[in-house]
């Protein structure tokens, strides 16, 4: 399974200065972690008392890729940092934007790593949630 990025190249307008930054995308090592959360939540809530239908898995599963996406933000404002005008950290002059695209790395980057822990603990969370108040 692999991680994508959007990766921004930025590029010196003074000297031969480059840098590379590097912005998370929804990619399948995410779907199959909500998938796998879902799974004991689906099992969970089709048995008694609730007997939801099995369709409501299909529910439960964009709750959890809701929670992951709520996961994010937290991260994602963490990471806002600096101005939007990039400097050159040899020269110091302006530097400009060359580029976006799409990477794939097959290493998570700990922002990703960060994102997953995240996401577990607000599962486990909400179990710990659900087995108090059952």
């Amino acid at each position: 399974m692999t991680f994508s990025y959007v990766t921004a190249e930025y590029r010196c307008t003074q000297c031969t200065g480059v840098r590379s930054e590097h912005a998370s995308t929804f990619s399948v090592p995410y779907v199959v972690a909500a998938l796998i959360a879902a799974i004991p939540w689906g099992f969970v809530l089709s048995r008694a008392p609730w007997n939801f239908p099995w369709y409501y898995f299909f529910c439960i599963f964009a709750g959890e890729l809701l929670v992951l996406f709520v996961a994010g933000l937290p991260l994602s404002f963490f990471f806002i940092g600096g101005s939007m005008a990039r400097r050159c950290s040899i020269c110091g002059a302006p530097m400009t934007l060359r580029g976006r695209y799409f990477t794939k790395l097959q290493k998570p980057r700990w922002a990703d790593a960060a994102l997953l822990l995240l996401f577990f603990a607000m599962n486990v969370a909400a179990w710990l949630v659900w087995y108090h108040h059952a």
